[in-house]
């Protein structure tokens, strides 16, 4: 269980294993989705409730073995009013046992079994599903926080969108889509102009509501598919897939127009904010993600010296 790759690999190979100890007609397991719900992550045998179905943890037996932290056997489905007592019940099933997964004070989900006769369940069986659930807890807890630092080495911790390691990764995954099947993208980088003066004159916080601001501004002009990073200080970049040179011209001065607008109230005066944008699209001859990220550092610096609050390309 431990070398699976993933957290639901993890928890399939579990609810299988779940179906056969017990020969349960029915195994799964859920995992919290938020204070109020429960996703049924993992199930193998009867569908009566399927994978991916939301639980509400008021008014479900899960709901309360997962709330109280208790193992809790409903013997005779037919005479429970929870709701997915009732839904067991519904696709003939007679029996159902649901274990907390607790690790320390925290509970992350439920191991259940359901039998299609009434009684099935004992207090033997009781105890093995509850070492069970109190073992994988330990297992889920390691893949959450392993998924957790893997999401964190990936974004920014200021601004909270992608940061450079995210960047270069996408990259290199674009630049292999178009060499294998010439999908087409653009790379951009923006760079906002005079961003030291804003740390010297009014301060390093002021600066960090600068960039948030900023981001907040460029997220706002870019689709779902496109993908942007913090690279570092007050640099960030872009990647617009499957968009021509006139379409990436028209988002990049788009963006450049939003921060153009941006104002940041001080005391007396309001800051404003300009940028300047470099970007090339990708070409026949580039090997490396790289070739497509140096021509468009090469039209940032021609922006910025250029007069800076413009947009160029390369």
């Amino acid at each position: 269980m431990a070398s699976a790759d993933s957290l639901q690999k993890a928890l399939d190979t579990l609810a299988h294993w779940l179906s056969v100890i017990f020969s349960a007609d029915r195994a799964s397991i859920t995992i919290q989705r938020s204070p109020e719900e429960l996703n049924v992550y993992s199930m193998v045998g009867n569908r009566a409730i399927p994978q991916n179905f939301t639980l509400p943890v008021h008014g479900t037996l899960v709901g309360r073995a997962f709330s109280t932290q208790r193992l809790l056997i409903c013997n005779d489905l037919n005479e429970s009013e929870d709701l997915d007592c009732l839904l067991l019940a519904e696709h003939e099933l007679g029996s159902c046992m649901d274990a907390p997964m607790v690790q320390g004070n925290t509970c992350v989900g439920t191991l259940n079994i359901a039998h299609r006769e009434k009684g099935a369940y004992q207090i033997d069986h009781a105890m093995t599903l509850q070492c069970l659930a109190n073992w994988m807890a330990m297992n889920v807890r390691l893949h959450q926080q392993i998924s957790e630092m893997e999401t964190l080495a990936r974004t920014d911790a200021l601004t909270g969108i992608a940061n450079r390691r995210s960047f270069i990764e996408t990259g290199k995954v674009r630049l292999r889509d178009f060499q294998e099947n010439g999908s087409r993208f653009v790379v951009g980088i923006l760079d906002l102009d005079f961003f030291k003066q804003v740390n010297d004159q009014h301060g390093h916080d002021m600066g960090d509501l600068v960039l948030i601001a900023l981001s907040n501004c460029v997220q706002g002009q870019l689709r779902n598919i496109d993908h942007l990073s913090r690279m570092g200080g007050e640099e960030f970049a872009v990647i617009l897939p499957g968009v021509s040179y006139d379409e990436a011209r028209h988002v990049f001065e788009k963006i450049r127009g939003c921060v153009e607008q941006i104002r940041i109230p001080l005391e007396q005066v309001q800051l404003r904010l300009t940028t300047s944008i470099g970007f090339s699209e990708v070409a026949a001859a580039d090997q490396i993600f790289e070739d497509v990220l140096k021509r468009a550092d090469l039209a940032l610096y021609r922006a910025k010296s250029g007069g800076r609050n413009r947009v160029e390309a390369h």
